[in-house]
């Protein structure tokens, strides 16, 4: 797939934005989603170069800081906890990643129902060569906000992190004690 085109900013904030009427909760996770998509955009260019796509790349990545504090290779379960989903998705991708050689399905020795996952040297090069310039990168990325407003916005969304491990999917307004809401399990392809 070509990488797509970027967006000039003032027509994505002119296309997309909410009124000031809108609710705060609301005006907060629509930008939390189009900031999400955006940066999904921007990595999806730049790993394209390297020939993977960007789950492919948080897998490889889960992968080496795995390796790096001396664990031994995640099963599936554990692999998708690190990533928060669930190892029937994530099953197709390792396929394929396996298939192309920079991941490997090895058995585990005290379960051998099981099977973990493991980098090869392939995937290790391609950390390795993304790595490079990795921090430039993010830093352009991140680069239109001041050091201090980026120590406040990680404050913020390890906050929010926080609190959303805390309500898992039971419903947010009930534990808030509000009305009704209904919370989807998957909440990735919802747009308010």
């Amino acid at each position: 797939m070509p990488p797509r085109k970027p967006i000039s900013p003032r027509k994505s904030v002119q296309r997309n934005s909410l009124t000031a009427e809108a609710p705060l909760a609301e005006q907060c996770i629509h930008s939390l989603i189009r900031s999400d998509g955006l940066l999904r955009r921007h990595g999806e260019t730049r790993l394209a170069q390297f020939g993977v796509s960007p789950c492919q790349w948080g897998i490889l990545r889960a992968l080496q800081r795995n390796e790096a504090a001396g664990n031994p290779p995640p099963k599936m379960m554990e692999l998708g906890e690190m990533l928060l989903v669930q190892p029937p998705s994530l099953s197709a991708t390792i396929d394929r990643m396996s298939r192309t050689g920079i991941v490997t399905r090895i058995d585990d020795a005290q379960d051998h129902r099981s099977r973990r996952v493991e980098l090869t040297d392939s995937g290790r090069d391609i950390l390795a060569r993304v790595l490079v310039d990795h921090g430039e990168w993010q830093g352009a990325v991140i680069g239109g906000i001041s050091k201090s407003e980026q120590r406040s916005l990680l404050m913020l969304l390890n906050k929010l992190t926080h609190h959303l491990s805390g309500i898992g999917s039971t419903d947010p307004a009930a534990a808030n004690g509000g009305g009704k809401v209904s919370m989807r399990k998957d909440v990735r392809g919802t747009r308010s």
